[in-house]
């Protein structure tokens, strides 16, 4: 597989943040985010009754237990089923916004 030429990025962030951490968080990531020089979107929605959103859930989820708890297996069912890529957001090291 080649690399992969993303046109645009779209963030989908549950609606459980304040608007005041909604704020924060575009404040943070907007700025990073424009160093890519790709046409961006952020939308906070509710993800609890959206599919795509339970879809990106569980797909986050078998990457944090991945990582964490050195649970493969979901993550590896996935790459069966779907081509996931990862994005390393901490690749110049990490802020903590809060």
């Amino acid at each position: 597989m080649g690399p992969i030429c993303i046109a645009q990025v779209v963030i989908v962030f549950d609606t459980a943040l304040t608007n005041k951490h909604q704020s924060a968080f575009k404040s943070a990531v907007i700025p990073e985010i424009k160093h890519l020089h790709k046409k961006f979107h952020i939308y906070f929605q509710a993800m609890k009754t959206d599919a795509n959103g339970q879809i990106a859930d569980y797909i986050c989820w078998s990457k944090y237990v991945a990582l964490e708890r050195d649970e493969q297996r979901p993550w590896d069912l996935l790459q069966t089923k779907l081509r996931p890529t990862e994005f390393n957001i901490f690749r110049k090291g990490y802020s903590i916004y809060y």
